[in-house]
Formats: structure tokens, sequence, C-alpha cells
């Protein structure tokens, strides 16, 4: 009895082996990034967005781990004239001076854009005329339906009347 429960066991351990086994791949490790210090040329430094080349003679640099700590690289760890990031033909300064002329340019865009659309476009000036002379066009349409309701309606009533007095009935203004 016990050795067929050992045995059981054993073949279901076997069997969760081999059909978990089946099932599962193995997942290849990530090669290892670089030590930017060991990078040699620009392009070779650029490529990896945490490293950051800098020139420091006739077309030979080092390239220096990005300095995590500050956004902006100090001027003591490398001129941002002679530093490059992402691109080799751009250095950091007019990266930066490009960077921020288009944010700014997009930042007066979306606010020009606002203040025409709530300001000028809103219901002021030109559009609130528009709509006080469409509210005059209503209320004189509305006064002249009212007078040809009223005019119809005292029509009615002389018809009415006429045929009233024609049958000789008394209530004549009792309606």
């Amino acid at each position: 009895m016990q050795l067929s429960l050992i045995l059981a066991f054993f073949c279901g351990v076997l069997g969760c082996v081999l059909v978990h086994g089946a099932t599962t791949t193995v997942k290849p490790s990530p090669t290892p990034r670089p030590a930017c210090n060991t990078l040699a040329t620009c392009e070779d430094c650029v490529k990896h967005p945490q490293c950051i080349y800098c020139f420091v003679g006739d077309n030979a640099g080092v390239c220096n781990d990005y300095p995590t700590s500050h956004i902006i690289p100090r001027t003591k760890d490398c001129d941002l004239s002679q530093s490059r990031w992402g691109t080799c033909v751009v250095n950091y300064k007019a990266l930066l001076i490009a960077m921020g002329s288009i944010a700014g340019v997009l930042l007066l865009s979306c606010s020009g854009c606002i203040v025409y659309c709530c300001c000028c476009r809103g219901p002021s000036g030109r559009q609130r005329r528009k709509w006080l002379r469409e509210d005059e066009r209503e209320a004189t349409k509305k006064a002249e339906r009212q007078m040809r309701q009223d005019q119809r309606k005292t029509e009615r009533r002389a018809r009415n009347d006429e045929i009233r007095r024609k049958y000789d009935n008394p209530d004549v203004h009792n309606i």
C-alpha cells in the first residue's frame, strides 16, 4: 500500500515536471549594456541614452555616464557646447536651445488658439449682435402671429354673433 502511494507520488511529480518543462521556454538572458567609459567613438557612445560623449580635443573625446542627479549636465563634467547626447551631429547646447524654442512655439500657438477661440469667437462682438438680431426677428414674428390670431378671433366672434342673431338666440354675447 505504501509502495503504491510512493510510486503514484513520483509518477505525478514526474508528469508535472514533463508537462511544465514542455510548456515553458527558456528566455535568453538580456545582454548587459557596456559601461560608458569603455566606448571609444561618439557613434557608439550616443547609441546608449545613459551615456554622454564629451569632446576634449581634436576629434578625441571621452564617453561618460550621464549625470542622472542633474537634468542638465554641469559644465564641470563637460562643457555643453562640447557634449553630445543622442546624436554626434548636434551638441547638447544647441539641442537644449532647439527643444526649448520648439516647446515655446508650441506653447504660444496653443495659447493663441485658446485666446482666439474663447475671446474672439465667443459670445461677444459680432456673435452677440447676431444673436440680438435673431432675437428681434423672432420677437417680430411672434408679435405678427399674435396679431393675426387676434384678428381671426374677432372675425370668428363676429361670424358666431351673426349666426346667433340669424337664428334668434338670446345669448349673443355669452361665448
